[in-house]
């Protein structure tokens, strides 16, 4: 999505209302928690640009709905993320050390011919304000370590006192000062 700020940049408006749907785009450097979730819906994007005494601000107030797997469980959860982007705008040429600004992408978008392309900072703000697990419930209590049943439909019946054979070696050892001996 291109986003024509012309208008802005000459001085002929002072604030232009910008809505349009997106396709985050993770790439290859998406967080884990992102690894198995999927927007088939996209996102959507709306707001406002503002000519601010020369300073132009980009205000978006971001939905992405999107479905994965629940972190514990392994059940289908879908929700809905919502977050607020700003950034400054600056023509390019105007900043003085451009080279610079790209490791404050967080803060500015470069207007090149007067237009600017967000998706990308879109994208990635998803990423940084997605959570860093997805549950289907802050208290899912998850599967079952020996069987894999859901815990989420109550227990399965596993004996969870049966000890692990291996570690038998150690109820043998003695050790000095050890107050079961005495």
């Amino acid at each position: 999505m291109i986003i024509d700020l012309t208008a802005l940049l000459t001085g002929e408006a002072s604030t232009i209302d910008i809505e349009f749907d997106f396709t985050p785009d993770m790439g290859e450097e998406a967080p884990m928690a992102l690894a198995d979730v999927s927007f088939p819906h996209g996102a959507h994007a709306k707001g406002r640009a503002v000519d601010n005494a020369g300073y132009i601000r980009l205000e978006l107030d971001v939905s992405a709905p999107w479905q994965g797997e629940c972190a514990r469980c392994l059940e289908q959860v879908n929700g809905t993320l919502e977050f607020f982007f700003e950034r400054t705008v600056a023509a390019k040429g105007t900043l003085e050390n451009e080279e610079e600004v790209a490791d404050y992408s967080s803060e500015y978008l470069i207007a090149e011919n007067g237009k600017i392309a967000p998706v990308k900072e879109l994208s990635d703000s998803i990423a940084f304000e997605f959570p860093s697990k997805v549950l289907c419930d802050p208290d899912c209590p998850g599967m079952c370590a020996r069987c894999g049943k859901s815990l989420k439909n109550g227990d399965c019946g596993c004996n969870k006192k049966e000890h692990d054979p291996r570690w038998d070696v150690l109820r043998t050892m003695k050790f000095p000062d050890d107050p079961a001996d005495q």
